[in-house]
């Protein structure tokens, strides 16, 4: 039952997303749509989200993979 009750946990847990991006506009916009069902984070740089992911676990990333550096 308690295997149960944790699995319960997770499912309803309010999930988090990481979105990386240097286009500012559209880490707001993308923010705005998510904020609503997810925790939202959002990083300008690699090195931004790098720092970021020291300390937490997002549940998604999503990665604008044409960014400069």
């Amino acid at each position: 039952m308690l295997h149960f009750f944790e699995l319960l946990q997770e499912y309803n847990r309010r999930k988090s997303i990481l979105i990386i991006d240097d286009d500012t506009d559209f880490l707001t916009i993308m923010e705005m749509w998510l904020k609503s069902d997810y925790k939202v984070d959002c990083a300008r740089s690699g090195e931004d989200a790098f720092n970021y992911l020291k300390n937490a676990y997002p549940d998604l990333i999503l990665l604008d993979y044409g960014m400069p550096n």
